[in-house]
């Protein structure tokens, strides 16, 4: 089964088409079969998440007293079990607004609005074998070098611009499956990132106390 996204008069693949016709590709991709590959990316999406994070300097004191097996492996499934957490909440709160998607048409909405994202992670990788794979890089990063710090920063660049890409995709993606206006999905994207934003930020000052050792 392929499902495909339009741009003009050309034919892309959903992986392409999601970039460029977000509100048609995700359609195609809920009428056909929601649940194509949402577990993976999701699952693709925590992985690249540790990476940012590692690249940016969070995370690593955690890193250095779990190690990386440990990190590689609740990645994934913290990206999964974000996806069905926060997936309820669109679905909930849009509801609110009036919106009409089914849950797992959100949560296909959720994972493949991450594509932008994963591709910009990509560039991740081959920094952090560069730099030695090493926590909180991002703090060191001026004893490496210059070339390492315009590295860094080329990173953060494209990284930044596939952050922003992916919030725009998942508002258009929202919009399409919930069947309500862009303004709408912006609501209920503002929301769902307050209603997340407080306990996510109360557990991070929490584990900054638990693993700051001497």
């Amino acid at each position: 089964m392929t499902v495909d996204g339009e741009v003009g008069n050309t034919t892309l693949p959903p992986l392409l088409g999601i970039w460029f016709r977000p509100r048609r590709t995700i359609r195609a991709i809920v009428d056909s079969d929601p649940g194509r590959f949402v577990i993976l990316l999701a699952a693709l999406s925590g992985l690249g998440r540790l990476f940012s994070q590692v690249l940016n300097g969070g995370s690593g004191r955690l890193i250095l007293r779990l190690g990386w097996l440990v990190a590689l492996i609740a990645a994934p499934v913290i990206g999964v079990v974000s996806l069905y957490l926060v997936g309820a909440l669109l679905w909930w709160i849009g509801g609110w607004f009036g919106g009409r998607a089914d849950y797992d048409e959100v949560r296909a909405a959720m994972a493949w609005s991450t594509i932008p994202e994963l591709f910009g992670s990509l560039l991740i990788v081959p920094a952090l074998l560069l730099l030695g794979l090493a926590p909180q890089i991002a703090q060191s990063a001026p004893a490496l070098g210059t070339a390492a710090s315009i590295l860094l920063t080329i990173v953060g660049i494209a990284m930044s611009v596939a952050g922003l890409w992916t919030i725009a995709v998942l508002i258009l993606c929202l919009a399409e499956v919930h069947r309500f206006s862009i303004w709408r999905s912006l609501a209920t994207t503002l929301a769902g990132g307050v209603i997340v934003f407080i306990p996510v930020f109360i557990v991070l000052v929490l584990a900054q106390g638990l693993y700051i050792g001497p």
